[in-house]
């Protein structure tokens, strides 16, 4: 696995119109799942995925995070920040080998 330097690393403001299908990878993962959200958890579709970020926003501030691969910024997760809670979810670089 290759090192991730600080500077190569960020996040931003989520966009739905153009994260719904990036994170639709993440959600549909069953390790990324376990991890995140616990062991005998389905995979989510675009629809749950879409009501989750909405619900989110209304309680926090939801970012994408990124990493610069090749002078190219690749999504990789997302956080959420609230006052009740931090749940952070981090997908798999393998997964994304089409978008790097």
């Amino acid at each position: 696995m290759k090192k991730i330097k600080a500077n190569d690393l960020q996040s931003r403001p989520i966009q739905l119109n153009r994260d719904l299908h990036i994170a639709l990878l993440w959600y549909q993962d069953e390790e990324v799942l376990y991890y995140s959200e616990g062991e005998g958890t389905s995979p989510y579709n675009i629809t749950i995925i879409e009501r989750m970020y909405n619900l989110l926003t209304k309680i926090g501030e939801v970012y994408i995070i990124e990493v610069n691969i090749d002078d190219k910024w690749i999504s990789i997760g997302d956080v959420t920040l609230s006052k009740d809670m931090i749940p952070i979810v981090i997908g798999d670089l393998d997964d994304l080998e089409g978008e790097v």
